[in-house]
């Protein structure tokens, strides 16, 4: 609907990429559009039949974020539809630069309009740029995660693992909390939790829900990033924690792990758990549903690194591993006690639409690989490892 065109477009027609949310829990969207700069604001056109998904979000939100060029807006987006003169003019705008048929084969014969207007904007980075992603989701994300019953498996293996590993009275270190989806179980459980994550959209949905639930004297939620952990030893000393754990993504979407596994030596007492939730380099599930889909580029996707945008979930690049490589990174410090793979047979929760009557298939799947889980070579295959350590 909309072609790939470089950066460096005319001021008239140049290319911006506005950010919704995706169908995945966790997912946020990028959308290459055209638009016309009239500064302070900017217009965007969208075809008015059939809708496209990324204009029915503004319209029914009111909201947006967008980038253009190293730029980050945030701001309104208002729908113009019943203004004809200015959907014209934008058309007559578009057409001199790129020709009347072809915009008209962009957006037919009486499109939509939306004027964007900025609020406030920040030069980007990959924290603000994750930040943004991740502030996004919040509103939504329990509920997109309960509406599918693929992840809910997926947060409930987590957590049975989680409280296998810890006991009440610990104190835990979480990297990558979200909104408090294993925060909040082994909260109730007795154990006390440090909540880490870059996106304060995030942590305000936790600390709401934290404190409906009376729960929040044994949470302590904290704005930080993985990769600067280590911003957590003046403030709570080394030794501090009985264990740590970060489940299904966070660290898949650093760039540089290196001070990583140093800095949770430093924090982790001798004898205490790290549980971490990777998401892993071999997926046979994932590579064998696109196979069979003549979809070869997805099935081979996580070869790369990092993963573009538009060929994983995470609407961010994301890094895989491989389970070896990424444990020895670990080692002295930390032993590996278990590896399983989860899921291994279940399809990724990005599946879901794909996957008949999942209320019947997901247990009978969960049955099948259960026995597999934890055994080589499939522990080594699965959408995510999981892999609980002892530090020595």
């Amino acid at each position: 609907m909309h072609e790939p065109v470089p950066a460096a477009a005319s001021a008239a027609s140049a290319v911006l990429t506005l950010l919704v949310p995706g169908e995945a829990d966790g997912e946020m969207r990028e959308v290459r559009l055209r638009y016309v700069d009239r500064d302070p604001d900017v217009y965007v056109l969208a075809p008015a039949d059939p809708l496209p998904s990324w204009a029915r979000s503004l319209r029914a939100g009111g909201s947006a974020r967008w980038r253009i060029g190293d730029r980050l807006f945030s701001g309104q987006a208002l729908p113009l539809s019943s203004d004809a003169d200015t959907a014209s003019g934008l058309v007559a705008e578009l057409a001199r630069q790129h020709g009347e048929h072809r915009v008209r084969s962009w957006f037919g014969s009486r499109p939509v309009a939306f004027l964007l207007r900025s609020q406030s904007v920040r030069s980007l980075s990959l924290s603000s740029l994750m930040e943004t992603h991740f502030d996004l989701l919040a509103p939504d994300y329990d509920r997109r995660v309960e509406a599918n019953p693929l992840d809910a498996a997926l947060r409930q293996a987590s957590v049975r693992a989680l409280l296998r590993a810890f006991r009440p009275g610990d104190r835990v270190l979480e990297i990558g909390c979200g909104t408090g989806l294993e925060t909040l179980a082994l909260a109730s459980a007795g154990i006390d939790v440090v909540a880490l994550d870059l996106s304060q959209g995030m942590l305000d949905r936790l600390r709401e829900k934290a404190q409906g639930r009376g729960l929040l004297a044994r949470i302590t939620p904290r704005k930080l990033r993985a990769s600067d952990l280590g911003a957590l030893i003046p403030e709570f000393g080394r030794a501090s924690f009985q264990g740590a754990f970060s489940d299904f993504g966070a660290l898949n979407l650093e760039p540089h792990l290196d001070a990583i596994p140093q800095d949770l030596a430093a924090l982790v007492r001798s004898g205490g758990s790290l549980v971490l939730g990777i998401w892993n380099r071999t997926c046979l599930a994932e590579m064998s549903l696109y196979a069979l889909g003549l979809r070869p580029r997805r099935a081979l996707a996580r070869l790369a690194s990092p993963v573009p945008v538009g060929l994983s979930r995470f609407g961010l690049p994301a890094y895989p591993y491989a389970p070896g490589p990424f444990l020895s990174a670990f080692r002295p410090a930390f032993e590996l006690q278990s590896l399983e793979a989860l899921p291994l047979l279940v399809p990724p929760y990005d599946f879901l639409p794909h996957v008949p009557r999942p209320d019947r298939v997901v247990p009978l799947l969960e049955s099948l690989e259960r026995p597999l889980r934890t055994r080589f070579p499939f522990n080594r295959l699965g959408d995510h490892f999981l892999a609980t350590l002892r530090r020595t």
